[in-house]
């Protein structure tokens, strides 16, 4: 796998690379012509181009390329997560993480799937949980890859998605929790949910790898993830991440 993974990322990068570079460079040309191209607008009235006017090029080129660079950029990340899956590296855990403010930022970036998915999302987070060590960007896609399973769970949008923060004080943790009310899983499957490659969604074009990496990512921040599911009856995901024994200590002392 790692041998596979290696030569499929290095014929990836490149093209991905070279799209990035080339719509920052178009980012910088539509920038440096647009003032001639309004002045001409401005002078002779809005005009054609092609299938639609310069009016709405300008408003829709800007986000066509800030579309284009998030994909590429996305693509990147993924390509450097089955790097460090294949290889079995973990991420360097040099940052503080606090877990509201990972939560917050993944939701935002999976907004319009959201919003698409379900018309009853709700976050609920405990305020003032003890930060940890960690890849913040790691555990970030940890939760993005469980907010968006949650959502690709539902059979309709009036189902519900929750994300819960909070601290188990016995277990020393602190944990965020994605439970949706989709079509639930069986004990066979669950049993199976993180093994690399498995998937129930392979004829909509699931790979199997998404639940593998994030368990990945999970345990090499020394964390647990359960699964609680019944058929019908929708799924939740806890993810727990232990607490340093310095935060621990800090927090009992201010108490």
């Amino acid at each position: 796998l790692g041998t596979l993974v290696s030569g499929v990322a290095h014929e990836i990068n490149n093209p991905v690379t070279s799209a990035l570079l080339n719509t920052q460079t178009l980012r910088k040309v539509w920038d440096g012509v647009l003032p001639i191209l309004d002045e001409h607008s401005q002078a002779g009235g809005d005009f054609q181009v092609g299938a639609m006017t310069y009016a709405e090029i300008r408003q829709r080129l800007p986000m066509l390329l800030t579309h284009i660079e998030d994909g590429t950029r996305r693509v990147r990340d993924i390509v450097t997560d089955l790097k460090d899956f294949a290889r079995e590296t973990p991420a360097e855990r040099t940052d503080d993480i606090d877990l509201n403010q990972v939560v917050t930022k993944a939701v935002g970036l999976v907004s319009n799937l959201i919003k698409k998915s379900t018309n009853d999302f709700a976050v609920d987070q405990t305020p003032d949980l003890p930060v940890f060590k960690g890849s913040a960007q790691r555990i970030e896609q940890v939760v993005i890859n469980l907010v968006m399973n949650a959502c690709q769970a539902l059979a309709d949008s009036d189902g519900a998605v929750r994300v819960r923060t909070g601290r188990d004080e016995d277990e020393g943790c602190v944990f965020v929790e994605v439970a949706d009310e989709g079509a639930g899983m069986p004990p066979e499957v669950i049993q199976r949910i993180t093994d690399p490659f498995f998937t129930t969604k392979r004829d909509s074009g699931g790979t199997g790898l998404g639940l593998a990496i994030t368990d990945r990512i999970v345990r090499d921040h020394e964390g647990k993830m359960s699964f609680t599911s019944a058929p019908g009856k929708g799924t939740t995901v806890r993810v727990r991440f232990p607490i340093s024994t310095g935060e621990r200590d800090n927090k009992e002392r201010k108490v």
